[in-house]
């Protein structure tokens, strides 16, 4: 007999279920159908099916079912209750197997699609044997509870002690051996594809106590521990392949906590390491809360986020570091440590943008709005490079007017054929035209003489408070999410193609640029991009394309520009951006294949955040930031222009005088630990840096500097005392 243990997990929303539920558990070998009741419920107390709660059955079957692959779940609608089921697991006693599915949906007569029977195909296969032989073979007698107490040195003296596993082995040699029995081999590539890392002791753990018996057994080895976060771009954050590499994507919260946690009292939410933005936004709009901004990208982790001071867009708004009220981290020791605002607030600034120095962040909590904001996003392409872009008074206009400002620039827009001079490769052009886009009424071909990107237009999105107004309704967004879909599928081998065809590099991007307008395809009532004017919910507001991560690479360079009160320094930054382009332009190289874009915020008190903006800040409380950063899409063949191009922006931008910017470490793998590149922020943050490694030092949670790669340690090393 085959033993299937059934995990089913209710939502906090609607009533629960008191009356009949069964299942039908299908694999590629077999399948069964069974009630789920007191008869074969694991959960003895309170009732089964309740709101927020787990209901836990076991089923006995005679024969395996293989792959589990499908779920069929119906509900008894006598009672008219409405239930609400986040999640269903499938445990493969024999085969300690665990099939994960997230469901999400209502069994009810009148939400959602008033429906009592739900099919499941969706799912996520966990091979657990790996991990239970890992723990019968040594680690298991340092778990749960024990290890939670446990010292290093009792670690240590415990391994030591195995007498049965070491055979006269040292601690370190049967720490070692663990680790690379059951570490494998996985590569992990960012979003934007520039980096890609392989680690020969790659860890996927979904349980605290798996994360601690992994630093405490790597430790003991003498090796490097490095957590990742999930999509963001990492630069050389990331470890080499000799690395103990530990990825949350499968972690799940302890007994009786959730994932995201939202405490309307305190004014708090308290996020997992693996919760994605785009789940906190749908949090938000479900609990009506805010953090007065949100990251763009939808599909980055709360984990990877904080470790490298990552932003969103809001003039008076900080970085995600600076809402830290507590923080939960695994050291060194295996230790789970709370690090609170109340009480350690200096200690704080340094573990928020810690780049996982201080361990393996496990939860942070972050200081809400515990209201809804409703705002009206204006998308407007009235603005001209040379009138706006390059003029310090008229950017201050527009962002100072504003809750929000994030401000594009796609190059060549106002005559993408202007760079083409072959008659063959035009008419090629406007078939393409014709073809992909559907000959789109809002393209600008412009003249074929000549391309000033002073004429270029801009894409400003404006965002402002609009209370008591009606925000759009649920169906444009999933009709918004299903466009954006196709388009990222759509463009997926754009790269290539530049790659094969740069000439054609003026056209993507001006077609990029094109459907972010609200206009029709000709004979068709088929709209691109967004209405000119909408009201929405702010975390939907301050958003990017949910799928951008499943398209085509891309790659950035970004810093941090304190904005001087006349804005003309940042002006500065742009021309400089604008002078390059056009002068790889006059060479037919186009290395910035995609955007220039520029966010404002306010400054991060975070010793390590980009928006600290250095020892040389002006005093206030207010100070303005922006963050500008330079985008194009990857591939192999176009890398080596884009960092020659991206290099020479970091050397100019690096150059200005008064507050030097900062560049963002989640954004500058194109900028190595070079003696100049190090000296240059020592220059310019050293004293937040220096802040940094003291309270390192002071919490005590790496002393041998397991978490620490070469990368960071050449960064973080004071050239001054070398």
């Amino acid at each position: 007999m085959n033993a299937y243990r059934i995990h089913i997990r209710s939502g906090d929303q609607g009533d629960g279920s008191d009356t009949n539920v069964s299942i039908t558990v299908t694999g590629d070998k077999g399948f069964f159908h069974t009630a789920l009741d007191r008869t074969n419920a694991l959960t003895q107390k309170g009732r089964l099916f309740h709101p927020k709660s787990d209901s836990v059955f076991e089923v006995k079957h005679k024969g395996s079912l293989g792959n589990i692959d499908l779920l069929e779940v119906n509900h008894d609608a006598s009672s008219h209750v409405d239930w609400y089921v986040e999640s269903i697991s499938v445990e493969d006693m024999t085969s300690n197997t665990l099939y994960e599915f997230p469901c999400n949906k209502w069994f009810s007569e009148t939400k959602e699609d008033c429906r009592q029977s739900r099919v499941f195909v969706e799912r996520k296969i966990l091979d657990r044997s790996k991990y239970e032989s890992q723990a019968k073979g040594g680690v298991v007698l340092l778990q749960q509870a024990g290890l939670v107490k446990l010292t290093l040195k009792q670690t240590e003296d415990t391994f030591s002690q195995m007498k049965s596993l070491t055979l006269g082995k040292s601690a370190a040699e049967v720490a070692t051996e663990i680790i690379k029995t059951f570490g494998i081999q996985k590569s992990f590539t960012n979003w934007g594809g520039n980096v890609t890392v392989t680690s020969l002791f790659a860890f996927f753990p979904w349980r605290l106590w798996q994360v601690k018996a992994i630093i405490v057994c790597a430790r003991i080895a003498g090796m490097k521990v490095r957590a990742i976060g999930a999509t963001h771009s990492w630069t050389e954050l990331y470890p080499n392949e000799a690395t103990v590499l530990i990825n949350p994507a499968l972690m799940m919260p302890e007994s009786g906590s959730k994932p995201i946690e939202y405490n309307s009292a305190n004014a708090t939410v308290k996020v997992l390491c693996n919760v994605t933005t785009f789940r906190i936004k749908q949090d938000q709009l479900k609990e009506k809360y805010n953090f007065m901004f949100n990251t763009i990208l939808g599909g980055v982790t709360y984990g990877g986020i904080i470790g490298t001071g990552c932003h969103g867009v809001g003039k008076d708004c900080p970085a995600h570091p600076d809402l830290i009220e507590e923080i939960e981290i695994v050291n060194s020791d295996g230790l789970l440590v709370t690090y609170k605002k109340s009480e350690k607030p200096e200690l704080v600034k340094a573990v928020g943008t810690s780049m996982g120095l201080f361990g393996f962040m496990y939860t942070v909590t972050l200081k809400v709005h515990p209201r809804e904001y409703i705002v009206e996003m204006h998308n407007s392409f009235n603005y001209k490079v040379g009138d706006t872009l390059l003029k310090g008074d008229a950017l201050k206009t527009i962002v100072e007017r504003n809750f929000s400002t994030e401000i594009f620039w796609f190059p060549f827009n106002s005559a993408p054929l202007a760079v083409v001079e072959d008659t063959d490769k035009v008419e090629f052009a406007k078939s393409l035209i014709g073809q992909v886009a559907g000959g789109i009424s809002c393209l600008n071909l412009g003249s074929r003489e000549t391309w000033n990107p002073l004429n270029d237009e801009l894409l400003i999105k404006e965002v402002n408070m609009k209370p008591g107004e009606t925000p759009q309704g649920e169906l444009y967004y999933d009709v918004k999410l299903a466009k954006e879909y196709i388009q990222t599928k759509l463009t997926k081998n754009a790269p290539e193609w530049l790659a094969n065809y740069p000439w054609l590099t003026p056209l993507f991007t001006s077609l990029t640029n094109c459907s972010q307008k609200s206009c029709k395809i000709p004979g068709t009532n088929i709209e691109l991009g967004e209405p000119t004017r909408i009201v929405q919910q702010l975390p939907r507001a301050i958003s990017y394309r949910f799928w951008v991560h499943q398209g085509f690479t891309v790659y950035d360079l970004e810093f941090a520009h304190v904005v001087n009160d006349d804005y003309e320094n940042i002006a500065t930054a742009c021309q400089d951006v604008v002078d390059l382009v056009t002068e790889y332009a006059n060479k037919k190289e186009y290395p910035m294949s995609l955007a220039l874009e520029m966010r404002f915020m306010s400054d991060s008190k975070s010793y390590l955040c980009p928006a600290v903006v250095g020892n040389g800040k002006p005093a206030g409380d207010s100070i303005k930031v922006a963050y500008v950063e330079v985008l194009a899409l990857g591939s192999l063949q176009t890398r080596p222009k884009w960092v020659e191009f991206a290099q020479r922006v970091a050397e100019k931008w690096m150059a200005v005088d008064g507050v030097k910017p900062l560049p963002h470490w989640g954004k500058a793998s194109e900028l190595p630990a070079t003696p100049q590149f190090v000296k240059y922020l020592w220059d310019n943050n050293g004293e937040n840096m220096q802040n940094f490694l003291d309270q390192l030092e002071v919490s005590g949670a790496d002393p041998d500097r397991i978490f620490f790669n070469e990368y960071l340690e050449t960064v973080l090393n004071n050239p001054s005392k070398l």
